[in-house]
């Protein structure tokens, strides 16, 4: 197979995804002038085989309970305000939901902050200070992980926030 076959072909099966053309030219040159190893092939493309069948498997169950989440946050009143936001994913909205529990129970936005952990603490140990105004990393981890990723993906893709 010549390299701009075998980069058609990889082309073909990665659609969609960025691809490393000068890191496939050198595999094609490194496969070409390799010896290969006969023994044992047999094994390695069931064990291939294997692999893939367990990564469709998890693909398609991954699938299935995002499309149930999903169909459960949509039956949520609260799912309409925030699928609302152009870069919010179903999937992050019901994290956030989980999280959170009832919006009804916070009174005050510092009820909020303090329940992800990002309050300003003082972190100071005898004489030595880290940062002027250190989160507090008392709150909610997961949540603080969900906001901090849905941040950077709101300000890659919505204009207001970046």
């Amino acid at each position: 197979m010549t390299v701009e076959a075998f980069i058609a072909q990889v082309w073909v099966a990665y659609s969609g995804k960025r691809l490393f053309v000068s890191k496939l030219r050198r595999t094609h040159q490194l496969a070409a002038t390799s010896i290969g190893a006969t023994e044992g092939l047999q094994a390695i493309q069931l064990a291939i085989q294997v692999h893939l069948a367990h990564l469709q498997a998890s693909r398609a169950q991954l699938e299935q309970v995002t499309c149930a989440v999903t169909a459960c946050l949509t039956s949520l009143p609260e799912a309409p305000y925030l699928l609302s936001v152009k870069s919010l994913k179903a999937v992050s909205a019901a994290i956030f939901l989980a999280e959170v529990g009832d919006h009804q129970r916070y009174q005050a936005t510092a009820q909020w902050v303090k329940l992800a952990g990002i309050q300003p603490a003082p972190n100071t140990s005898r004489k030595k200070q880290r940062s002027q105004t250190p989160m507090s990393h008392q709150g909610r981890s997961r949540l603080r992980t969900l906001l901090y990723f849905t941040c950077l993906r709101m300000v890659q893709q919505d204009n207001h926030f970046a």
